[in-house]
């Protein structure tokens, strides 16, 4: 991540972000809590959160994306790859069979 974009070192949406962007106007849709917003130079550049997909449509707060929504990502690639795995190894044992089978 670029050093110019950070994100307020506050937990929460607070006081300073109403300042700069005003009231919340989008909650995430996995625990309520407002958006949080991204700052580039001391500037909000970016108030609309993180897709919240596979858990939920719409937006989610860093927090949710984090703890929530990356790892729910994380697990279905590897459930993919394991379903793939099983997937494969049924085919080489069905493949092998029918190779021992015109042996005998």
């Amino acid at each position: 991540m670029s050093e110019e974009i950070k994100f307020y070192s506050q937990t929460g949406y607070g006081e300073w972000n109403e300042k700069v962007v005003g009231k919340p106007k989008q909650f995430c849709v996995l625990c309520d809590d407002a958006l949080d917003v991204l700052y580039k130079n001391g500037k909000a550049i970016w108030t609309k959160g993180h897709n919240a997909e596979p858990l939920a449509n719409g937006s989610c707060c860093n927090f949710c994306n984090d703890t929530k929504v990356i790892p729910a990502r994380l697990g279905a690639v590897v459930n993919t790859r394991v379903n793939h795995m099983a997937m494969m190894e049924n085919q080489i044992s069905e493949m092998l069979d029918k190779l021992n089978n015109k042996k005998n």
